[in-house]
């Protein structure tokens, strides 16, 4: 779920859709993406220490918590990502479980 939902725009392993080779579509796309990556790089997780991974944790289930993430426009072409509020509860619940004491 949280593949689904999150790492193509927040990740190193984006799948590129054949659209995205469609100018301007695939500019706009790209800054997307670029943004996600900015804002959080879960391919990254791995090599952060505790209070980097703690803070990515805590940014995360905060954005989903007011419904910023996924975005709309990003859930239309991929129907997979989106999520229930009982997907967003459990995907906080996981989350908290990763938070490092």
């Amino acid at each position: 779920m949280f593949n689904e939902a999150c790492y193509d725009c927040h990740s190193n392993q984006t799948a590129f859709p054949w659209y995205t080779y469609i100018q301007p579509l695939g500019w706009w796309i790209n800054g997307h993406i670029k943004g996600g990556k900015n804002k959080a790089n879960y391919h990254n997780y791995g090599t952060l220490d505790k209070r980097a991974k703690n803070h990515l944790i805590e940014e995360t289930i905060e954005v989903l918590e007011n419904k910023r993430m996924p975005l709309k426009s990003y859930t239309w072409l991929h129907p997979k990502a989106k999520l229930s509020d009982a997907d967003k509860t459990n995907m906080i619940n996981w989350l908290n479980s990763l938070v490092e004491e």
